[in-house]
């Protein structure tokens, strides 16, 4: 029998994270009629509701249930180390982090940060890279030491114009994806920070990601001068 906190709620997280059950199935090495099965019985054992709506996964009763498990599931992971987190990119660089870091990020097929921040919050997603811009109340404090605001903590990685996501073949956003900071902010400075729950700040699974990511991102885009490393 399958244990609903270690074997199930990840087929949980991940439906959240890259609502297709094919593209869960091939993450967890699991065929997609298990993955359905599993997120049934999930949804079923805790009365979830948890359902595919407007194509975004969720649950829909008992969130207090869901949220004490997903706490769990999370320290769970952090003991377990760095490979075991779930993350994602920016939907701009995803690319680059995906191709040279060792635990590659998660697919994501949203854009909006905000969806980024709900899924943090939620502890489904353990650490996300955005642009600041996109996110964070004040640029200017953000540097590599981390900046902390409400729950969240900042780590910064780089820093670089604006414009460099709609020029740079390696750092260019997805076919079809549109870069509404840029379009509102011409000329501005950016600068990518490693998002956090402050509460995981000095846990060394996330200080062990971070390190990576820092890797694979100067080593995707070391060639552009006008990255300023932090």
């Amino acid at each position: 029998m399958r244990d609903i906190l270690i074997d199930c709620l990840p087929i949980i997280d991940l439906l959240e994270v890259t609502p297709s059950t094919n593209a869960v199935a091939s993450l967890t090495n699991c065929d997609q009629s298990s993955v359905s099965r599993i997120y049934r019985h999930v949804s079923q054992s805790l009365d979830l509701g948890f359902r595919k709506i407007n194509g975004t996964y969720s649950a829909h009763r008992n969130q207090e249930v869901l949220s004490s498990l997903r706490q769990a599931s999370q320290l769970m992971r952090m003991h377990r180390g760095a490979s075991h987190l779930n993350w994602v990119g920016s939907w701009w660089n995803e690319t680059a982090l995906l191709r040279k870091a060792k635990s590659p990020p998660l697919p994501r097929q949203w854009q909006e940060e905000e969806r980024t921040l709900q899924l943090l919050d939620a502890r489904v997603l353990d650490l996300a890279v955005i642009c600041g811009l996109d996110v964070l109340p004040c640029q200017d404090l953000l540097d590599r030491e981390p900046f902390s605001w409400g729950h969240w903590a900042a780590i910064g990685l780089v820093r670089y114009p604006l414009e460099l996501r709609s020029t740079i073949t390696k750092l260019k956003p997805a076919a079809g994806r549109q870069d509404q900071s840029y379009q509102q902010n011409p000329g501005q400075i950016c600068t990518d920070v490693a998002l956090i729950r402050s509460e995981n700040l000095n846990r060394p699974a996330i200080k062990a990601l971070i390190e990576d990511i820092r890797i694979a991102y100067y080593q995707a885009c070391k060639q552009n001068i006008e990255l300023e490393w932090l």
